[in-house]
């Protein structure tokens, strides 16, 4: 899968320029099976290319059904959905970008998340930033594992690995409040952004997704 940042693009949709694609997939399996689950795939940033200021990168999504399963992205906050997709900061840092219900809870969890977690309560929580790195003209094999808590407890997990190795966990989260809020599928997004002109792409450049798998473990 290709995906173009086209110069001075944001997001897909995006205009004047678009750029990057976005879709919400339920997977050839039936991820709402399960309550914990992982989702991978390798990505390849093209020799050259420019991270700017940031972009995103696939992850889960989840919620009470699949039409409010969509909703927590773009600075849109419901406690009835999640998302954990990745994203690159400059220089290529990655980190786990983050829509869970906004609670202390939460909020503490990430808090000691090395090496570096930014919390914003407008967009998606930046989590362990710099904890590994995408890498230019070579592929980048990315997992995560997510283990939703049983209701009443602050007892969800999230695990990102990179190059097979476990470089952040998040324990202690709550992820739903409703037994009906479940894993849906994953966000299979990339585009640079944030969502201001200073956020886009410096030029036309490309990156190429491939091995995308998913699997219920429990």
């Amino acid at each position: 899968m290709e995906a173009i940042y086209n110069d001075g693009s944001i997001s897909p949709g995006h205009t004047p320029t678009p750029g990057g694609f976005t879709l919400y997939s339920l997977g050839p399996t039936d991820l709402s099976k399960g309550t914990e689950v992982t989702f991978s795939y390798s990505a390849y940033f093209e020799k050259g290319f420019e991270f700017n200021l940031g972009g995103k990168m696939p992850g889960l999504y989840g919620g009470i059904d699949d039409k409010v399963a969509t909703e927590c992205s773009g600075g849109n906050h419901n406690p009835a959905c999640w998302s954990t997709r990745l994203m690159w900061r400059q220089n290529g840092l990655g980190e786990l970008y983050a829509y869970l219900p906004q609670r202390t809870s939460n909020a503490v969890a990430f808090a000691n998340t090395p090496p570096k977690t930014v919390s914003n309560e407008a967009y998606g929580n930046s989590v362990g930033r710099g904890a590994f790195t995408w890498a230019t003209g070579e592929w980048t094999h990315v997992a995560q594992r997510v283990k939703l808590n049983d209701i009443g407890s602050a007892n969800g997990e999230i695990e990102v690995y990179a190059n097979g190795k476990s470089v952040i966990k998040v324990t202690g989260l709550t992820f739903r409040t409703d037994q009906n809020s479940l894993v849906r599928g994953a966000q299979i997004q990339t585009f640079f952004g944030g969502h201001t002109a200073e956020w886009a792409s410096p030029k036309t450049q490309r990156a190429y997704f491939k091995d995308f798998s998913a699997a219920v473990i429990a």
